[in-house]
């Protein structure tokens, strides 16, 4: 669940309703959602439909946690998941009949190199020291679902991306590792939305079967994917 601090600081943020007109030329209505709660998801999906919102026609499932170790593997991996995994595709399922309103429906869910079991078991590969097990078991299932909804929903001419943004500066390994993101190489996070965008503004529709990022190609499974820069090729 949201907690009272962080339900309070969206009402700061954004406003209860808010509409924000961005540099994009469109306006952004904020709609309140937590991932790992049913209820919440349910209400969300509800609130669109009181809007009477005709579609959606591009989709972006960006969520991850990284939950330091609390001592019981079995409560850390059933809460990461419940977010990484389990959210995305209680929330993809709640909102696809107004994906597939759209006469050009796109699928985005957002993955991590740390999800490849081929660099983790390649020692001349990035991360190939074990660490993180919940957040990789967590993107690996998220990689699952990906090509899953990619197979299933080819039907109705929907378009399914699993993304890699890269290592980028963000607050996933908390705020006080943000420097230790910058001295390690991370982006800003300018980087993956320009790839994103890419995407959403078709230049990339020819690559919904790959994964790209900047050391090559991720091998997740036998399908391709998308990420944010670098070149593409065939996954085993």
């Amino acid at each position: 669940m949201m907690d009272q601090s962080t339900q309070q600081s969206l009402k700061n943020s954004f406003g209860v309703p808010c509409k924000l007109k961005l540099a994009l030329f469109c306006v952004v209505n904020p709609v309140q959602l937590d991932v790992a709660d049913p209820s919440s998801v349910a209400a969300a999906a509800a609130s669109l439909a009181a809007e009477q919102l005709p579609r959606i026609d591009v989709l972006i499932n960006n969520v991850g946690i990284i939950k330091h170790p609390s001592g019981s593997l079995s409560a850390d991996l059933s809460d990461t998941l419940a977010t990484n995994a389990v959210g995305p595709a209680v929330v993809t399922a709640a909102l696809l009949p107004l994906l597939k309103a759209s006469s050009n429906p796109r699928l985005i869910y957002v993955l991590s190199g740390l999800g490849s079991i081929a660099h983790l078991t390649d020692p001349s590969l990035p991360f190939s020291i074990p660490f993180g097990l919940e957040y990789r078991m967590s993107k690996v299932a998220l990689n699952m679902l990906a090509v899953y909804h990619h197979c299933e929903f080819a039907t109705w001419g929907c378009k399914v991306w699993a993304f890699c943004p890269g290592y980028v500066l963000t607050n996933l390994s908390g705020a006080d590792d943000r420097e230790n993101r910058v001295l390690r190489g991370a982006v800003g996070v300018e980087v993956p939305a320009q790839a994103l965008a890419d995407v959403l503004e078709g230049r990339r529709d020819a690559d919904t079967e790959k994964f790209i990022h900047e050391y090559g190609t991720y091998m997740i499974g036998d399908f391709f994917f998308v990420a944010a820069w670098g070149s593409g090729g065939q996954v085993s």
